[in-house]
């Protein structure tokens, strides 16, 4: 059974979801044409991965998982869109 333990009404809005015994954070962002908006989201939660080894973190935009798209030129050739599902996560 999913629980949401709060949530926050601003253009970036977050909710602490617990299932199961986990707990997670759920957040969007509306950061418009501002590229630089979503990459301060993605340094904050590098940040918070420093301060909380225990975290993982998963970031997705309109275009899917985007950190694969910046890093296409450095991926295996075997790693295609088609197969790149829930393979980026970002852990300290």
């Amino acid at each position: 059974m999913e629980r949401v333990c709060r949530t926050l009404s601003s253009p970036a809005s977050q909710n602490l979801i617990e299932t199961a015994g986990t707990m997670y954070l759920h957040g969007l962002t509306n950061y418009g044409d501002s590229v630089e908006d979503e990459w301060l989201v993605v340094y904050i939660l590098k940040e918070l991965s420093n301060r909380f080894p225990e975290l993982w973190i998963k970031v997705l935009d309109t275009d899917g998982e985007f950190l694969l798209i910046e890093a296409a030129n450095a991926l295996p050739r075997w790693l295609n869109p088609e197969i790149a599902d829930n393979r980026v996560s970002s852990r300290r």
